[in-house]
């Protein structure tokens, strides 16, 4: 550790501009053994107020960049508010069994057809499907009754049940 200390000294002046070296002496042991915490104590809080200020500097930065996507790309502002990272998995093969014999797809839209078709018959269908909003359970009914201050005409895409190709 004192062999190395003079490096230490050098590469702390580096990271530090305002940190002056100090004239040390290892002997005798307990002068240097009170010199170590001494220069720990100079060094500490400055280390302490350079890291907050790096944050503070971060946040700042972000916060700014998160306006600039509320104001340039709603995408991106939501991605980053979310602090959300797309991912997704590129299937380039697929082995489904059509009439009873195993096939590999290769053909990206043959691929896609499958997926929907897989992801349409994993989910089954309700047991019981509501023709009205008067059958639902009625806890249900308000959340779903619609809003009479709102043209009715809107609501026609919402409600309409939902179709085997969708």
């Amino acid at each position: 550790m004192i062999n190395s200390l003079p490096t230490q000294l050098i590469l702390l002046k580096s990271l530090l501009t305002d940190y002056t070296i100090p004239i040390y002496n290892t002997t005798p042991r307990p002068a240097f053994v009170k010199f170590l915490p001494s220069q720990k104590a100079l060094v500490s809080p400055y280390l302490s107020t350079q890291f907050y200020q790096h944050r503070v500097d971060s946040i700042e930065y972000y916060t700014a960049l998160r306006d600039e996507h509320f104001s340039m790309s709603p995408g991106s502002f939501i991605s980053s508010a979310l602090s959300v990272e797309h991912r997704s998995i590129v299937l380039d093969r697929v082995l489904v069994v059509i009439d009873s014999k195993p096939t590999l797809l290769t053909d990206p839209s043959e691929i896609k057809q499958a997926a929907i078709k897989h992801f349409q018959s994993v989910v089954t269908p309700p047991l019981f499907q509501h023709s009205s909003i008067d059958l639902f359970p009625s806890r249900w009914q308000k959340a779903y009754t619609p809003i009479s201050s709102i043209d009715s005409s809107l609501y026609t895409s919402v409600m309409s049940p939902i179709l085997e190709e969708e």
